[in-house]
């Protein structure tokens, strides 16, 4: 009888983490580390110099640039900003703009000089983005036009670096620049994570929760190349020599804890980053095919888009993985990729911007066999369910998901109240409600926070119905997720009309486009003539508005 993917799966990990090994694991606790974790970003770039530098690093608008173009380039911007702007090891410097080359550039020269890259949702309301910017007291922003015109427009008063002018900002920089000297703990990057109330807090990425993050991808990649071997009867060397040369279709925006991992976990394997100005399956496609892109992540709406193409199977066959980030794989995507790039390894996890991206990881076989879970713990995460009593709860119970280690946040920047809600005697406290089976695989019940997560972006409740109650439109409002195949889910508002209200949902949508960001905006609007049904609790009972929403046919007949 052949051996079972979970079984094979941990005869491998325990072997690349033992003692003496590529991976083996060092410390203990909190300070449990694989070896080769390099101690900051400043020592990955130079990993990058001194393996890749005549390698092309990033394809953006038919040009490309290589590793050591934007190294340098990096460098000299962080001594101009030394130097001009008086940027010192632990300064804030905000980045604002889209996927672009600038941003590559900017994020490389702040951490490089110690400062702190603070990585604003370029997809925001102005006032949106002066909060971010406000909030961790930023010394400058580098932007591009569009995120300095709503900044402006926001009255934000921070001097802005604009990204036209970034080239010859750099060149005010000396070559050659010595680094920062930075310490494991040392704040390297803040992402913004919404908060049940909506207001955004800065989760604080120190440089050790991102080198560990990368170290622990690495990991997962030479556990794969190892499975297919003993699977293939090969050699793990001749299967790695068989795999093309590393290239990425970067989907996810890099303000995204996915972005950013994506993009540092591509350097250090020498990858080719190919971006996109926005989205555009059929120019996807041409670009796959063009560069021979070997693997996609995205939100599940991303992957349906491309492989719901007429040509798609023809002319993506260089893929080789394709992963789902930001939510649950639907299993008709699942089977659409087995269709249509049946070569392509698939692969899901859990995570979240905390953990420095993932917390748990589903590859090869074990996602085959269990496509329902999140997979196995990765070995830099202690990871428990925790019941009422903040004891852990007993195999397959469901219970809040905590978890402490090396890549885990120490805490969320100028938030002590978020701070004292969310940890607890060393323990992150997610939010997210999972079990733990019988065979250690985890599996993701529900979500504590009332969030939607709508094509990868989390959308809180509290935010989109604090902006329509303020229409002065609505005696009651509530806004709830429902399943969407391109999406994973969409929004939905219930909304109880005030008397002489027209009934009117794109008039809604509009007015809360002035207030919200575009992707913010429900998808739909339900308008109900009795009060929304309440629990015992007298809170709204968003179970019972999805149900009715099922009931009623609003899936087939959207208002």
């Amino acid at each position: 009888m052949s051996q079972s993917p979970l079984t094979a799966y941990r005869e491998v990990a325990d072997t690349l983490l033992a003692p003496g090994g590529t991976y083996a694991l060092e410390g203990d606790g909190n300070d449990r580390l694989l070896a080769g974790t390099r101690s900051s970003l400043i020592e990955l770039y130079q990993d990058c110099v001194d393996q890749f530098s005549a390698q092309d690093m990033i394809e953006a608008d038919g040009k490309r640039w290589t590793f050591q173009e934007i190294l340098t380039q990096g460098s000299r911007l962080g001594a101009a900003l030394q130097a001009h702007h008086g940027i010192q090891s632990g300064d804030r410097v905000v980045l604002n703009m889209r996927n672009r080359v600038e941003w590559f550039i900017a994020f490389i020269a702040v951490t490089r000089v110690g400062g702190i890259a603070t990585l604003a949702n370029s997809r925001a309301r102005g006032s949106e983005m002066r909060y971010q910017v406000e909030l961790v007291d930023a010394r400058i922003i580098i932007a591009d036009r569009c995120g300095a015109e709503r900044l402006r427009e926001a009255g934000c008063q921070i001097p802005i670096v604009s990204t036209e002018h970034l080239d010859r900002e750099a060149a005010r920089g000396k070559p050659n620049t010595e680094p920062a000297r930075v310490a494991p703990e040392d704040p390297a990057a803040i992402i913004f994570t919404s908060g049940t109330t909506g207001r955004p807090k800065g989760a604080t990425l120190t440089h050790r929760n991102l080198t560990a993050a990368v170290r622990q991808v690495s990991y997962i990649s030479r556990l794969g190349i190892e499975l297919s071997a003993r699977r293939l009867n090969m050699g793990a060397d001749e299967v790695q020599a068989s795999i093309p040369s590393p290239s990425l279709l970067l989907s996810f925006p890099l303000f995204h804890i996915s972005g950013l991992t994506n993009f540092l976990v591509s350097i250090t394997s020498g990858a080719l980053i190919t971006l996109l100005r926005r989205w555009d399956p059929d120019e996807a496609i041409r670009l796959v095919e063009k560069n021979r892109i070997t693997a996609v992540q995205g939100p599940s709406m991303v992957l349906k888009d491309l492989l719901e193409r007429p040509d798609a199977a023809e002319r993506m066959t260089s893929l080789m993985a394709v992963t789902v980030g930001g939510q649950a794989t639907p299993l008709s995507l699942t089977q659409l990729v087995s269709q249509k790039l049946p070569r392509a390894g698939q692969g899901t996890g859990w995570g979240m911007t905390e953990v420095s991206g993932a917390g748990s990881s589903a590859n090869g076989e074990v996602f085959r066999k269990y496509p329902d879970s999140c997979g196995v713990v990765l070995p830099l995460i202690d990871l428990q369910i925790t019941g009422p009593d903040n004891q852990p709860s007993s195999v397959n119970e469901p219970g809040e998901i905590w978890v402490r280690g090396a890549t885990v946040i120490n805490g969320y920047w100028n938030d002590p109240a978020a701070n004292v809600d969310s940890f607890e005697n060393g323990w992150f406290k997610t939010g997210d409600i999972g079990r733990l089976s019988e065979h250690g695989l985890l599996y993701m019940v529900d979500r504590q926070k009332d969030m939607v997560i709508c094509a990868g972006e989390n959308i809180y409740c509290a935010e989109v119905e604090q902006a329509l109650d303020s229409l002065g439109l609505f005696h009651e409002v509530a806004l709830y997720g429902v399943p969407d195949e391109r999406l994973g889910e969409k929004t939905v508002a219930a909304v109880v009309l005030r008397p002489h209200i027209v009934n009117d949902p794109s008039t809604v949508q509009a007015k809360l486009s002035e207030h919200l960001a575009d992707y913010k905006v429900p998808s739909e609007i339900i308008f109900h003539d009795n009060p929304l049904p309440r629990n015992h609790l007298g809170k709204v009972d968003k179970v019972a508005l999805r149900r009715h929403y099922k009931d009623q046919g609003y899936a087939r007949n959207p208002h």
